[in-house]
């Protein structure tokens, strides 16, 4: 079958088009006019000539058109000139004697720049107020950590000084820490004697003999350590002269023995040849 829109072949069966969309109708089974059976999809009857309704060619449809706005008529152009206004005449006015000529005027200065608005005092002060508290703080923070490590130095000088003078003893002998003097009962000779006590806790003791009768009146000078528990120091003097030999060989073994008793009672030593001693 021929499609009568676009004369394109297509089934026999078919009721559209597949190639430009037209419908065809379905057609009789017999000829209205001459009642005889035609075929389906004939359009003419191939018997009398009956020509069968066909439906119109669809198409597409045509684009709206926009809807343009009416156009205003144009104004009327006036062509007439204005009538003219008859000038009034003004006399002269007159300007006192007294009264001066206005100067003209003067074009207006630019205007400058709006000043930022500065801030409330109240505002200022506040901000003011807490920087100052903050500092304070911070000052005083400081202030207290000096302290205490001032106190920490302190204390800690505190503890050696006292162990080596014995403060912190609990031995009767250590009050005897510190410089003593006496006269030698034998010769009248001047003897020195200094005590002190190590952080081991033992006793050292330096002495001084401006006229030691074991070194022929020469001066002599010796070095003694020892450890007590009590107010009494067993210790052994090694005598050392300056200017001459000692004689030791002239003195039994005992001599050199020395027993210190200290007396907190009266502050005083007492060595083993009987002499005492005073605080220098």
């Amino acid at each position: 079958m021929i499609c009568s829109n676009c004369s394109k072949e297509i089934r026999d069966t078919a009721k559209v088009c597949g190639y430009c969309g037209h419908r065809f109708p379905s057609p009789p089974a017999k000829c209205p006019d001459c009642e005889k059976d035609v075929r389906k999809g004939a359009q003419v009857c191939g018997y009398c000539g009956y020509k069968f309704e066909v439906a119109a060619p669809v198409t597409a449809p045509a684009p709206r058109e926009k809807m343009q706005s009416p156009e205003l008529p144009p104004e009327p152009l006036i062509t007439s000139e204005p009538e003219p206004v008859p000038a009034v005449q003004v006399g002269p006015k007159s300007v006192p004697s007294h009264e001066e000529e206005k100067s003209p005027e003067s074009p207006p200065e630019p205007e400058s720049a709006p000043k930022p608005k500065a801030k409330p005092a109240k505002i200022e002060a506040d901000v003011h107020s807490r920087s100052e508290a903050k500092a304070s703080k911070s000052a005083q923070k400081s202030l207290i950590w000096v302290w205490v490590l001032v106190a920490l130095i302190a204390i800690a000088g505190v503890f050696m000084l006292g162990q080596t003078r014995g403060w912190f003893a609990q031995e009767a002998f250590a009050g005897a820490i510190g410089s003593w003097e006496t006269r030698d009962s034998g010769d009248n000779s001047n003897q020195t004697l200094t005590i002190r006590k190590t952080l081991q806790g033992e006793y050292k003791l330096d002495f001084h003999d401006d006229f030691a009768t074991i070194c022929e009146g020469n001066a002599a000078s010796a070095t003694m350590t020892g450890t007590t528990s009590t107010d009494t120091l067993l210790t052994r003097m090694e005598i050392q002269c300056e200017l001459s030999v000692n004689q030791i060989d002239n003195y039994p073994d005992e001599y050199f023995n020395v027993r210190l008793t200290y007396n907190p009672a009266n502050d005083t030593l007492k060595d083993s040849y009987g002499d005492i001693w005073t605080r220098q």
